[in-house]
């Protein structure tokens, strides 16, 4: 991995991972003051009235989110970014009318006409979210990921402040709900002063649509297919689920959102620092290996820590009540165990070499699975059989999209190293498991202290074990790029090299 590339990873992959962890720890604490304030079927009301105003902005996309990442960057990118930008502006403003128009309609399809007026609510927040997630596109693509972080902690702290103080107004699941629409008014509000002055130009370059559209229409017909069935599963389950069910899966949602954002967060610096390296397949193959690796260090422990403590770690934050919340996390984590295999680079790969049409096969084979599978599994298991669906609908996918890669591009990302990695990384959890479920399965913090520490000490010898003295001197070296975490990240890359030094000693 050259140093250009490493440090513009590291760069990207701290920033926005740490900027949206920050903006999810503050929605994290948000959710518990929001929860005590509300009762649990109030607050199972907020989740599913986002779920179409979480639809519509990428039904709406026409893919060109990605295209503001990927052409950013380039030397001849300027017409393509504000022509692009220029069409989200439009969309954007249809997605909040589609929303306030049908507010009643989208209300009865989830069985609860009493949620339209939170739906229209939402109509000013989808808007302006477009607009400003449009934004953060652009500062990605230009590689300034700490501004574009800032907006991610800024919209985080003021849908919090506002949802908190309407609530305490008696507004109810009316104030939580105004919280995001105000958070993006106050955004657009202040639009002038983030927005980057290289790309103040609106409108629109015939010349380059036609190009701009062949890289962008690949990206969207998959994205056109899987929301509707997508979403048309989570419809079944808001349908056939109560509320409380809802707000224990919330409860668990909120709490892997470590998992979801760094696992994003990475994909998204891979996306945006490949292009970088197209024609030079020899160190694009090099980069993309070792971007598996660094994924996998990163991902797989953070999972494995919320599979093996998903308890303790539900019941701290939100209570004993949520009691449903600890096997739907239990279970989400298990996305994180796919990292030693691709899972958070296979997409970036194809989508930043511009091979979107297997990005498309790869969604086409995990729509296949997972609609059908959602709605049996839905049936049987309730909330646990919708992410059971969605696993092994993406592990099947992963499995398809891998073989594309190593036919159609002679990269081959499976093999005995990737067994290796898996082992290791997941190795830690299983005493941990062992005792809580056979040893002593009663809830103690003596015992969850001890397990702790237990595991801590097994995963840092299974990362001595698992690394190559290669990569730990890697990570070592492209941690001294990051602020913040990187003196620390340091000394933990350095410790790690020493004990690996002394048992091969």
């Amino acid at each position: 991995m050259t140093s250009e590339i490493g440090r513009r990873l590291a760069k990207g992959s701290f920033w926005i991972s740490s900027s949206q962890l920050t903006a999810a720890l503050i929605g994290f604490a948000g959710s518990i003051v929001i929860a005590r304030l509300l009762t649990p079927d109030e607050y199972g009301l907020i989740g599913i009235s986002l779920i179409f105003p979480g639809m519509i902005p990428g039904l709406l996309d026409l893919g060109l989110s990605s295209a503001l990442i990927r052409f950013t960057p380039l030397q001849d990118g300027k017409k393509y970014v504000y022509t692009a930008f220029t069409i989200r502006l439009f969309l954007a403003a249809i997605a909040g009318m589609i929303l306030y128009t049908f507010s009643d309609l989208f209300a009865e399809a989830l069985s609860r006409p009493y949620v339209s007026g939170f739906i229209r609510i939402l109509s000013i927040y989808v808007t302006g979210f477009m607009i400003v997630e449009s934004v953060r596109n652009i500062l990605m693509g230009m590689g300034r990921y700490k501004k574009a972080g800032l907006l991610d902690v800024s919209r985080a702290l003021l849908r919090v402040s506002f949802s908190v103080v309407f609530i305490l107004l008696g507004m109810r699941v009316y104030g939580a709900i105004w919280g995001f629409s105000a958070a993006v008014i106050t955004l657009l509000v202040l639009y002038p002063f983030y927005y980057p002055r290289e790309y103040t130009k609106i409108g629109i370059d015939r010349a380059v649509l036609y190009s701009l559209f062949a890289y962008t229409l690949p990206l969207y017909v998959p994205i056109l297919l899987e929301l509707p069935l997508n979403y048309t599963v989570r419809i079944f389950l808001a349908r056939y689920v109560t509320n409380t069910e809802m707000g224990n899966y919330a409860v668990s949602t909120n709490l892997s959102l470590p998992l979801i954002i760094i696992g994003n967060s990475l994909a998204l610096a891979i996306f945006s620092s490949l292009p970088i390296l197209i024609g030079d397949n020899e160190r694009l193959g090099l980069v993309t290996r070792k971007a598996v690796v660094y994924t996998t260090v990163i991902m797989m422990p953070l999972a494995v820590t919320l599979l093996a403590f998903s308890k303790p770690i539900t019941f701290l934050a939100y209570g004993p009540k949520y009691s449903l919340a600890p096997v739907y996390l239990t279970l989400s984590s298990l996305i994180g165990l796919l990292a030693p295999f691709g899972f958070y680079v296979l997409r970036a790969y194809f989508d930043a070499t511009g091979n979107t049409q297997y990005t498309l096969r790869v969604s086409l084979v995990f729509l296949a699975l997972y609609v059908p599978l959602g709605i049996i599994l839905i049936t049987y298991l309730r909330v646990s059989g919708f992410i059971l669906a969605f696993i092994i609908a993406r592990t099947i996918s992963l499995i398809y999209g891998v073989n594309i890669l190593r036919k159609k591009f002679n990269l081959e990302l499976w093999g005995y190293r990737n067994l290796v990695l898996f082992t290791y990384m997941l190795f830690p959890a299983i005493p941990v498991l062992l005792i809580e479920y056979f040893v002593a399965p009663q809830p103690s913090y003596i015992k969850y202290v001890v397990e702790f520490i237990m595991y801590i000490t097994i995963l840092v010898f299974s990362m001595v074990k698992a690394l190559r003295s290669s990569e730990i001197r890697e990570l070592k070296t492209l941690s001294l790029e990051l602020s913040i975490v990187g003196p620390m990240l340091h000394y933990i890359f350095n410790l790690l090299e020493k004990i690996q030094a002394r048992i091969h000693g």
